[in-house]
């Protein structure tokens, strides 16, 4: 979809396109002047002000400098690193400290991780041993965090200083009925995702359960759109006024000029920074909203004149 609707642009525009690197990579041309995208990441953006919006500890690290609120990152490290940067930030045994300094209840996520794969909510030692085992072996270092109590997670995309795109996420939290089934009130709730079998994937919940008249069912914990929440396009103006707000100090922060920058408002109306990604990624947005295709030409429209400039 992505390398369509880019190919899309470039004929409308006049530039040549050509798709390489196993269809990651595109270089765009036109009047001697060349392009790239690689991923979803445009050459707009310095390498290291990429790099360190796409690393967990080092984005909080820098927006603590900045005194922007953002949840709390720890970078762990595997205990056979040796190097000095590791001192004090290895090992299983850190991994418990934090586990028991912050109520038994953390998250352990891959440090440069994306779409939300290979993140843990963990709420017992043995978990969190399983899941360092896990991470670790395969990854470099891993980021450990606090479990917040999200209400709502937001999406801001910025261009240049200018938002293109705003929405908010919202997780599956069902309300029974005492007649639909679990799989039924999620069709109900995001039949865009869940009416694909393959995407019905929570092994710890019966789908064909019909809950009782209000009774509440938390089928994910995760606000990814990959995950299964769905898009909120009408967002309270005050509240997407503070958020904006919020995301538009973490750009500024980041030296970037596009990129998206995830918001969280915790149940204690708290509005915190979540993450950035220097890469600008709208295919599930396309395949869940009405229009979302022409949505998302238009940004990726706007990044590649921006590109020419």
């Amino acid at each position: 979809m992505f390398q369509e609707i880019i190919k899309e642009i470039a004929n409308e525009l006049n530039i040549k396109c050509t798709i390489f690197s196993k269809d990651w990579c595109i270089l765009l041309e036109k009047d001697g002047v060349k392009r790239l995208i690689s991923g979803y990441k445009f050459s707009l953006n310095t390498q290291a002000s990429g790099l360190i919006a796409d690393d967990k500890y080092a984005l909080y690290e820098l927006m603590r400098i900045n005194n922007i609120p953002i949840i709390e990152h720890q970078i762990l490290y595997a205990k056979e690193n040796e190097n000095d940067y590791a001192i004090g930030s290895k090992g299983l045994e850190v991994a418990l400290d934090y586990f028991n300094n912050h109520n038994e209840d953390i998250v352990l996520k891959p440090n440069n991780g994306t779409i939300g794969n290979n993140v843990f909510h963990v709420k017992t030692k043995e978990e969190l041993e399983d899941c360092y085992n896990k991470l670790l072996p395969s990854k470099f270092s891993i980021s450990m965090c606090p479990y917040y109590n999200i209400k709502v997670e937001y999406r801001t995309i910025i261009l240049d200083g200018e938002v293109k795109l705003f929405y908010a996420k919202e997780r599956p939290i069902l309300k029974g009925d005492g007649i639909k089934t679990i799989k039924e009130l999620l069709i109900d709730f995001n039949s865009a995702y869940y009416s694909l079998e393959e995407n019905l994937t929570n092994e710890a919940l019966d789908l064909n359960y019909i809950p009782k008249r209000d009774e509440i069912v938390e089928y994910g914990w995760q606000f990814n759109l990959s995950k299964g929440s769905r898009v909120i396009s009408n967002v309270d103006e005050e509240i997407k006024s503070k958020v904006i707000a919020l995301a538009k100090k973490a750009y500024d922060a980041s030296l970037l000029k596009f990129c998206s920058v995830d918001v969280i408002e915790t149940t204690a109306s708290e509005f915190l920074l979540l993450e950035i990604n220097s890469g600008v990624c709208i295919n599930k947005y396309i395949d869940l909203v009405k229009g979302g295709y022409e949505v998302a030409k238009s940004v990726y429209k706007d990044a590649i004149l921006k590109m020419f400039e």
